[in-house]
């Protein structure tokens, strides 16, 4: 007897969209559609080497002295912190902990697309609230829609894949203070942008804040973040973690933690050395034809194509034949199909890029523009069409 599938499976999950990232051959390959940290850090490498030997063993359960590190960084108490599988698994956890059926979500659009997948993994109802032109966040439209039945309003600060502080931290506590259910601010770029919510959980018990170790400190293939909220929600955010993944965190990630928050010099060093590339990749791709540049304060760039028929999608076909990728910003409804998502190339590779981005860009139709001369050649009588050649020239 053939059973259909999609009976046995969760009707939220059934009804999610698959993200089509597209098959990307290797590590080796220039990937810039992630806003991946090129910076390596050799010290931090030797550090891991000897660590290799506890890998038969299982991790520090509780991850005590990743805790301690890290509410010594965020200036809060360690029962204030939750170390996690990146903040891709902080997002899931929260979901799964805070969201049921009943619940509703807040969620500016365009912003990152794991909000839309947990939540909906859950069963919530989502509301959507447009940015503005300028991809700027009325906090008011966010208070105007939410009711009791909302649970979670979900804010990249800064957005993803906008770039720009969604909102101030003044707004965020005012957003909190009027707002029962809980605003969660994901900060994984805190480090390029400095703003700092972590100080309001302090005074608003429904503020939780969301940090990676990923763009900053050039961690992402080990992926490790952490939740920073008051001491009771992390109690069930940890009893959650603990009864489904009690070892979430591997050895390598939460050792990775500990001796980067104890080297500040090392950990300066992974940022500013990007900071400088993604500066200098920023002055030259500024000055490509058709190309307008949106400053962000993340480890990507957005750019707008202006100008032809080209757009986001053929530039990354383009640049894909050319084992490059970007994201063409198709996921992200609300920016059009003339934007794309750069990550920062690694400084030998800028060049390269840079080139391949003005030439798709900038280059013309050949074959239409035969066509053209060819018609005007017939018409015009041929010493005519030899002279305007000749002066052409």
């Amino acid at each position: 007897m053939s059973k259909n599938i999609e009976n046995l499976i969760r009707k939220e999950i059934v009804a999610m969209k698959d993200i089509a990232w597209g098959k990307i051959s290797s590590q080796k390959s220039i990937r810039l559609l992630w806003g991946e940290n090129f910076v390596k850090s050799k010290e931090l490498r030797i550090f891991l080497k000897r660590e290799l030997k506890n890998i038969n063993l299982y991790p520090a359960q509780y991850k005590e002295e990743l805790r301690e590190k890290l509410a010594n960084y965020v200036n809060m108490k360690p029962e204030n912190i939750l170390p996690t599988n990146g903040s891709d698994d902080a997002i899931e956890l929260i979901a799964k902990t805070c969201l049921s059926k009943k619940d509703e979500v807040l969620i500016p659009r365009p912003s990152f697309s794991g909000y839309v997948s947990v939540s909906q993994m859950m069963g919530a109802k989502i509301h959507f609230v447009n940015l503005e032109k300028d991809f700027s966040l009325k906090s008011k439209k966010l208070e105007d829609i939410a009711n009791k039945k909302t649970k979670i309003v979900w804010i990249a600060n800064p957005n993803n894949p906008t770039g720009n502080i969604l909102l101030n931290v003044q707004q965020i506590e005012k957003l909190a203070r009027y707002f029962p259910g809980l605003v969660i601010v994901d900060e994984c770029y805190f480090e390029f942008s400095r703003v700092n919510e972590v100080p309001l959980i302090k005074r608003n018990k429904n503020v939780v804040v969301l940090r990676s170790f990923s763009k900053t400190f050039s961690l992402a293939g080990l992926r490790l973040g952490y939740i920073v909220a008051n001491k009771q929600l992390i109690k069930y955010f940890d009893r959650v973690q603990e009864n489904n993944q009690t070892f979430g965190v591997n050895s390598l990630a939460q050792a990775a933690g500990v001796f980067l928050l104890r080297n500040t010099s090392i950990r300066n060093a992974l940022l500013n050395k990007f900071l400088e590339a993604k500066k200098n990749f920023e002055v030259n791709l500024a000055k490509i034809k058709n190309v307008e540049l949106i400053s962000t304060k993340t480890s990507f760039i957005l750019i707008k194509i202006t100008g032809g028929k080209k757009t986001g999608s053929s530039l990354r076909e383009f640049l894909k034949e050319k084992d490059i990728y970007i994201k063409n910003c198709y996921l992200y409804p609300g920016l059009g199909k003339n934007y794309a998502y750069l990550g920062i190339p690694a400084p030998p590779s800028q060049k390269y890029v840079l080139e391949l981005i003005k030439k798709h860009l900038n280059k013309k139709n050949i074959m239409k523009n035969k066509i053209k001369k060819e018609k005007i050649k017939e018409i015009m009588p041929i010493f005519r069409w030899a002279e305007l050649q000749k002066n052409a020239k």
